[in-house]
């Protein structure tokens, strides 16, 4: 396991997140992804393999479009802007699951993970939980560390 990497990646625990990410009306996500592919791309020798920081920036405009999404609709029943703000709601909840995915391969390639071992990064439960999961999995594997170099 690249141990740094873990260390690297662990930024708060996970209901910290979640509560971050309701506060500032889902902000809170594209901030935490530019940071965590950061420590990823960081670790990638190769430069056709990092995460692609078109998608890392798109995340972090759609999030700022997806709170401005949530004000319009409490003011706004319908009308254009609404319509054209549901779109952007959903390429970024796509853009997440993507980059979810996308990140969970990149750090199981590092770590050298293998397919349904406890340090594996599930795609599916990224797709569904986002960067939440992967949050929760970093800090797991960070725990799992630290236990194994206590003993």
């Amino acid at each position: 396991m690249n141990v740094d990497l873990m260390k690297n990646l662990k930024s708060q625990g996970t209901w910290r997140l979640f509560f971050f990410i309701m506060v500032t009306l889902t902000i809170y996500y594209g901030h935490y992804i530019k940071r965590q592919s950061r420590w990823i791309n960081e670790a990638i020798a190769d430069e056709n393999e990092k995460l692609s920081s078109n998608l890392v920036n798109g995340i972090l405009v759609l999030g700022y479009l997806n709170a401005a999404s949530s004000i319009a609709s409490a003011l706004y029943k319908e009308g254009l802007l609404i319509l054209l703000l549901g779109v952007a709601h959903y390429a970024w909840i796509t853009c997440l699951c993507v980059w979810s995915v996308v990140a969970g391969r990149k750090v199981n390639t590092l770590n050298s993970a293998e397919e349904g071992s406890d340090t594996w990064f599930n795609a599916f439960w990224g797709m569904f939980f986002t960067p939440l999961y992967f949050n929760f999995k970093v800090n797991q594997l960070n725990q799992k560390l630290s236990i194994s170099s206590a003993t």
